[in-house]
């Protein structure tokens, strides 16, 4: 599981992060001062036939497309991890080629 956060955090300091647990994410984020501004969940595909987790995988990519402008500062590693992510999927699920052509991975 991946999360992808941007929030502020308490000293009104713009955070990007990518988490590999809530419990982490949770750290990061406790204090009623931080303002979660976005979250997305790089988690397992959800859906009962293969034209549902196609689409789940699609949702998951074009939310992520929005956020990219907004994904700073991000280490080269964490960027080359959620693009694993979405080369992954979208290589079982038909979606390469699309996410290619989209600059998802």
């Amino acid at each position: 599981m991946l999360l992808i956060a941007i929030f502020e955090d308490q000293h009104k300091n713009r955070q990007c992060n990518l988490y590999a647990s809530y419990e982490a994410f949770y750290e990061d984020t406790f204090s009623p001062n931080t303002e979660i501004l976005s979250v997305l969940e790089l988690g397992s595909i959800k859906g009962k036939t293969y034209q549902d987790r196609k689409s789940n995988l699609q949702n998951k990519a074009i939310e992520y497309s929005l956020l990219m402008p907004e994904i700073y500062p991000i280490s080269c590693g964490e960027i080359y991890e959620i693009e694993s992510y979405f080369y992954h999927y979208g290589k079982q699920l038909g979606l390469l080629k699309e996410f290619k052509e989209n600059c998802i991975c």
